[in-house]
This record gives structure tokens, C-alpha cells and sequence, in this order.
């Protein structure tokens, strides 16, 4: 490679990465301009002591409670993406996956961990699930036992789909998240929100 090219690409490169910089310094900009309640106004409950199904509890914020994350997430209705929505629309077991995507919008939201961890966990939670739903039991017939092990592979294979598509387009969702994701404030600072649901699937009733 002649020197000059070589040149030109590291330029290139270094363009690419101070604009990258810029990006990420204005969306932390935006982030602190974002209002910030004190954690204390935010009030967020379980709506039972009981699991509401597989297993998964569902949360609520409070009446009165300042602006949490919990009363703006949308379960599996990708954000910011067209090419998103349309796979979701047609995915099989997209119903079973909304406790997993509550967690993963969470997760996005309030950014307790890095973007790729995120999209890890979400396809481990969906995985999960595709366990729960299909789980033999003692007195499946091998019928149902044989159904169950298709059902499985069918399930595991949507949650790969899913999961391989937000972490392809689900970039701009992340960037641009619509609270202030400090732990100091109300939307993300909620002790059950930082400890356990942006890893945690679950269900919200809004």
C-alpha cells in the first residue's frame, strides 16, 4: 500500500473516531439536561406477593410517584426503528418475550450496563423463557414431551432472531434515552430498578 493511501485512511479513521466522540459527549449533554427528581419521589410496588405468570412478578409505579422508567417502558414495540417493528410484528412467542423485552427497555434506558451486555442479557431472558414455556413435566406423554422439545427450538431460534436484530438496529434506542439515567434520580435510581429489573424479566401494568 503506497503511503499515501495509508495515510489518508488513518485521517479517515481518526475523523470517524472524533466524530464518534462528539456524539457520545452530546448525548451525555442531553442526559444531564434531563430532569432529575430525587430518588425518593420515586415510588415503584409489586401489584402482588404472587408471581403473575412463569414465574415473573409485575411492578407498578405509584400514584404520586415522580417519573419513573417503569411507566414509559414498552415491552416488546421497538423504539426509533422501522426495520425493528416490522420483524417484531411477525415474531412467533413475541407475547412470552414481554417480560424480557420490560427488562432489556430498562436496561437501555438507564444504561446499568454497557449497550452489548444489554443485548446479551435479553436474548439469555428470552432463552429462559423459551425454557420455562416448554418444560417437561412428570406426567407429559411423549407426545406432548416430543411437542414440547420442537416448541423449544422453534422458541429458541425467535429469541436468537430477535436478539441478533435489536443488537444490529437497536443503537439509536439506547443513545437516546428519554430520562435522566443517573442513579441519583427518581426514573433510575429506584432501588428495584438499578438492583434487579434491568436484568430481571418482568411485568409492568402501566
Amino acid at each position: 500500500m503506497a503511503a499515501g493511501s495509508k495515510n489518508v485512511e488513518i485521517i479517515e479513521e481518526a475523523g470517524s473516531a472524533e466524530n464518534e466522540t462528539k456524539i457520545e459527549i452530546d448525548n451525555l449533554t442531553k442526559r444531564d439536561d434531563l430532569v432529575c427528581d430525587p430518588v425518593e419521589n420515586g415510588k415503584i410496588k409489586k401489584t402482588s406477593n404472587e408471581p403473575l405468570n412463569n414465574g415473573f412478578y409485575q411492578y407498578t409505579q405509584e400514584a404520586g410517584s415522580a417519573l419513573t422508567v417503569i411507566s414509559i417502558i414498552n415491552g416488546c414495540g421497538p423504539k426509533n426503528s422501522e426495520k425493528l417493528s416490522e420483524i417484531v410484528s411477525g415474531l412467533k412467542y413475541a407475547d412470552e418475550f414481554v417480560p424480557a423485552c420490560n427488562s432489556h427497555d430498562i436496561c437501555y434506558t438507564c444504561h446499568q450496563y454497557s449497550r452489548n451486555d444489554c443485548d446479551q442479557t435479553f436474548k439469555n431472558n428470552m432463552k429462559s423463557i423459551c425454557d420455562i414455556i416448554n418444560e417437561i413435566k412428570a406426567g407429559d406423554t411423549l407426545k406432548t414431551r416430543a411437542l414440547k422439545r420442537i416448541s423449544k427450538i422453534e422458541c429458541v431460534a425467535n429469541a436468537n432472531l430477535f436478539g441478533d436484530a435489536v443488537s444490529l438496529l437497536g443503537k439509536k434506542s439506547y443513545d437516546e434515552t428519554p430520562v435522566n439515567p443517573s442513579p441519583n434520580c427518581a426514573a433510575c435510581g429506584v432501588e428495584v430498578v438499578k438492583n434487579d429489573l434491568y436484568k430481571t424479566p418482568f411485568y409492568v401494568l402501566l
